[in-house]
């Protein structure tokens, strides 16, 4: 990433400016589009079988790691009365409580955020389900409420300036909730925080469609503590390789949430540019790139990068005929249907990094390192990584770094006990080394010919 290259303050300040205003006018596009088509009268809500407290359960997913950065509680309340599956607009609902959800989380500093589901109204054939987004957040002036729902309004110009945003999501989800046959309220006052409450209706989940509601049918939950067990992931660096990024979407906010940095490739030759550029921790794509079949992909990349070669993830419509989901022992080429589940996603990249996501960290297989030690290694690692990848270093000064880093490693003089060492330890920076050093041991041996 260019940002991570070597630039002075002032480069780095100004394109800091350009990628946040980029981000900036992403969302704005994205949002008109939504926009212009619920005014043109042109969007229709689907109508498929979902469980409302699955799609909210994943909202609070999605934002859990910001909860935790800020501090934050997050809560979700269900009233048991509220029918497991409704048919309904689900990727509009989800839109609808993402809104809401992003918005108490922008505008908390402190205390927490409460989601509640409760059953309306039932009419045997429909249900009207209410669901309330609280915070303990800034709160709102009279004034700033009246024009809250009003396209490309924000509480006060100081409101951009400070927290950012369009002033058109609120908008949008005033629309969405009237196409859902509901009503969207707001209460709030200055310091006191916000609570925005709305209804949707729902028909019920009829006989026929039964079948497609059953739990086996329909994605698990995702497990509350997988962001927890997602942290060895946080900053590694993933390329995402497809040319439709629209059908990506999911799988990028996966990534994000999970804090991996993702680069995007459109095509064969542009991801042989990228791992040319700069190392991945792992390259993910879909097989029907425009200029050539991923699989063909994998191999160009593999042939330029040999044993350093990142491992892959390919994804697909449906699992290829003759293929598992691991097709190799190491696990460097594995094959996921789409649409793919955050658990499965999760414990799919987990396996780069020597792990599991039913499990946690590998059994211990020996003792030696600390965490602060550990800690120091993930530093050696990293400058050694960025110098030799650069072609900074002579063979002396390799030498000197592998020396310097064998020492730190219990005199370790080959992977096998650095990982059985690393795997013992539970810190990020102990698994951030054990997957840097896994990637820089071949690489040092076919540069600089070394067993």
């Amino acid at each position: 990433h260019v940002l991570d290259s070597d630039l002075d303050p002032r480069q780095k300040h100004h394109l800091e400016q350009v990628q946040t205003a980029s981000k900036a006018l992403l969302r704005l596009l994205n949002d008109l589009l939504d926009y212009s088509k619920v005014e043109a009268g042109r969007l229709e809500l689907e109508q498929a079988p979902f469980e409302p407290a699955r799609v909210a359960g994943a909202v609070g997913d999605l934002f859990l790691l910001r909860f935790e950065e800020k501090g934050l509680v997050w809560r979700m309340d269900q009233d048991p009365a509220l029918p497991r599956y409704v048919v309904g607009d689900a990727f509009r609902f989800n839109q609808i409580l993402v809104n809401l959800v992003g918005n108490a989380l922008k505008f908390t500093e402190q205390g927490q955020v409460t989601l509640t589901m409760e059953l309306a109204g039932d009419t045997g054939s429909s249900v009207v389900v209410r669901t309330t987004v609280r915070d303990t957040g800034i709160g709102m002036t009279p004034e700033q409420r009246a024009r809250l729902f009003t396209m490309f309004s924000q509480g006060d110009s100081s409101t951009t300036r400070r927290y950012g945003g369009t002033g058109l999501g609120l908008a949008i989800t005033r629309r969405l909730v009237s196409l859902m046959g509901g009503d969207i309220e707001v209460e709030s006052a200055p310091g006191e925080g916000a609570a925005f409450t709305f209804t949707a209706r729902f028909q019920h989940v009829c006989e026929d469609a039964a079948p497609l509601a059953r739990t086996d049918d329909l994605p698990k939950q995702v497990p509350r503590d997988l962001s927890e067990r997602a942290r060895p992931l946080r900053g590694m660096p993933v390329l995402l390789v497809s040319d439709a990024y629209d059908r990506m979407a999911d799988v990028v906010n996966w990534l994000t949430a999970y804090g991996l940095t993702v680069t995007h490739a459109g095509s064969g030759r542009q991801a042989l540019e990228w791992v040319r550029r700069q190392p991945f921790n792992g390259v993910m794509m879909t097989p029907d790139l425009p200029d050539m079949h991923g699989h063909e992909a994998i191999r160009l990349i593999r042939a330029h990068l040999g044993r350093t070669s990142p491992p892959f993830i390919v994804l697909t419509d449906a699992r290829p005929v003759g293929h598992d989901r691991t097709d190799e022992v190491d696990g460097s080429l594995q094959h996921l249907a789409m649409p793919v589940e955050p658990v499965v996603l999760v414990d799919s990249l987990l396996r780069w990094v020597g792990e599991t996501a039913g499990g946690g960290v590998l059994p211990t297989a020996g003792q030696g390192l600390d965490d602060a030690r550990c800690e120091q290694l993930a530093q050696l690692l990293a400058e050694f990584e960025s110098a030799l990848c650069c072609n900074r270093l002579s063979v002396k000064d390799t030498a000197d770094h592998i020396q310097t880093i064998v020492a730190g490693t219990a005199a370790a003089e080959s992977f096998q006990p650095v990982a059985d060492a690393v795997r013992s330890l539970k810190s990020r920076e102990a698994r951030a080394a054990l997957a840097t050093f896994r990637r820089l041991v071949p690489r040092v041996n076919e540069t600089h010919g070394q067993e």
